[in-house]
């Protein structure tokens, strides 16, 4: 992915994409809670942890799946490339942020469990493993504070050069 593209889904963005009256002029990344203008973890003054600030960036172009059907509540197609007017830093993908649900997130004990979905797409139902329980904070399920997966579809190639028949 060029430093220019980020993905989106398209239910957030639509109509307003260029093909359909006109698009969002920016795009805020790094931002994980709107509410307040400095997003830190942790309860003790002083010893919190503050996330860098989040960056504006202009759009230039926004393309919307063929297959997005608005109001659908399948929401197949549910993508987005946003093309940007400038390049931007990010962070390498191989990490998760999820959770910050109060009373239902990882805890003691909880690393190496999986962070899974529900795949309906298919004919039959099957549970996806998309994460593996890295760490969280020493506090145990706080709202508003999401805990650090390792994403597994970065090392899919390791697991299959490891893996026995």
């Amino acid at each position: 992915m060029r430093r220019e593209i980020v993905i989106g889904e398209v239910r957030g963005i639509w109509p307003r994409t260029e093909e359909h009256g006109g698009g969002s002029t920016s795009v805020r990344l790094g931002e994980h809670n709107v509410k307040t203008d400095e997003d830190c973890e942790g309860d003790t003054p002083g010893l919190e942890y503050c996330s860098d600030p989040p960056v504006d960036v202009e759009v230039e172009k926004v393309i919307g799946h063929e297959r997005y059907v608005p109001d659908d509540r399948n929401s197949y197609g549910d993508i987005a490339l946003i093309r940007l007017k400038e390049e931007v830093e990010y962070t390498a993908g191989s990490q998760i942020c999820a959770g910050g649900k109060k009373g239902e997130n990882v805890c003691k004990g909880d690393s190496g469990s999986s962070l899974m979905y529900r795949d309906r797409m298919a004919d039959t139902e099957n549970w996806v493993t998309v994460g593996v329980v890295s760490f969280g904070l020493h506090r145990c399920a706080l709202e508003n504070v999401p805990a650090v997966f390792t994403r597994v579809t970065e090392y899919i190639q390791w697991i299959l050069d490891n893996i026995e028949p």
